[in-house]
């Protein structure tokens, strides 16, 4: 393989077995203003210094994030804990939408406060230097402002190398996580791998599954025979006071996977409500027909 070094040295590197561990990027949609100062998205330590450190000269009162999926939200709780006025923009109807419509509705309602927005169903058009401009032309205060719709896979290296990219746009992977070359192993965000219940090809980037392929393709790239049971999906987030789970398939994914199925809601305490620290949980159980 041919490295480049900062300083623009090139040198090739030999090996027997190689491991693509690059992940993914942030997706930045071509928005007016997406490159003004106040914009930033966050994928790394350097990412992060750059809001530090704007935070820390600038001062921001109002914040607005564009997603609310797990980053968008935990960064909108941070936002709110260094004393500014946070509005989150989510383009589905409510947020996180890995959840239900029932779950996520529920999830909202209990995490809105005086100084924490949430405008749900629209999406951004613009930035200006001290606000988001939404698609039905209403402006939302924003001195500082965080991208978080999504990542893209880190594929232009596999492709340039041959490798087979797969329907979902990972490096497609098989359960030993080799790619369409048996030497070349690909992990985490950037890999293609199956799902645990449906068998379908997926790419779920979330640092359990990266973790665990990782581990695999190392132990196989050192002459094991280790094989990727596929993943789940599973994550969980606390937002303020509140903390959402999710593993499996949520209701739209199961009715496109063909599965019939029926669901379960229940409203309890996590114990006995007689005995202290009982607080209230809201579980959702999807089941398949037939089967349970």
């Amino acid at each position: 393989i041919e490295c480049q070094s900062p300083d623009g040295n090139r040198r090739e590197v030999p090996y027997d077995k190689l491991i693509l561990s690059q992940g993914a990027r942030p997706i930045v949609p071509p928005f007016e203003g997406v490159n003004n100062p106040n914009v930033f998205t966050l994928r790394d330590i350097p990412d992060m210094d750059r809001i530090v450190n704007f935070i820390g000269t600038r001062s921001p009162r109002s914040a607005v994030v564009i997603g609310a999926g797990f980053i968008g939200l935990e960064m909108a709780e941070a936002f709110l804990h260094r004393d500014m006025d946070v509005t989150v923009i989510e383009k589905s109807p409510h947020i996180l939408p890995t959840l239900d419509p029932d779950m996520g509705a529920y999830f909202e309602s209990q995490l809105r406060g005086d100084n924490f927005h949430f405008r749900c169903g629209i999406g951004a058009r613009a930035f200006t230097g001290r606000s988001v401009v939404l698609e039905d032309g209403t402006e939302i205060p924003a001195e500082l402002i965080l991208m978080s719709v999504g990542v893209r896979a880190e594929i232009e290296l596999a492709k340039s190398a041959g490798l087979e990219i797969g329907k979902s746009g990972g490096v497609k992977a098989n359960g030993r996580m080799e790619s369409s070359d048996p030497d070349i192993y690909v992990v985490g965000d950037a890999a293609e791998t199956t799902h645990a219940i449906t068998g379908m090809r997926v790419r779920i980037p979330l640092a359990g599954p990266a973790n665990r392929q990782g581990r695999i393709a190392g132990a196989n790239a050192a002459g094991g025979r280790l094989i990727y049971p596929g993943a789940l999906g599973t994550a969980i987030v606390r937002v303020l006071h509140q903390t959402a789970g999710t593993t499996g398939l949520n209701s739209r994914q199961a009715d496109a996977a063909g599965f019939t199925f029926f669901s379960s809601l229940t409203r309890d305490y996590t114990h006995a409500s007689y005995y202290p620290g009982a607080k209230p949980i809201m579980l959702k159980i999807l089941a398949e027909e037939g089967t349970g």
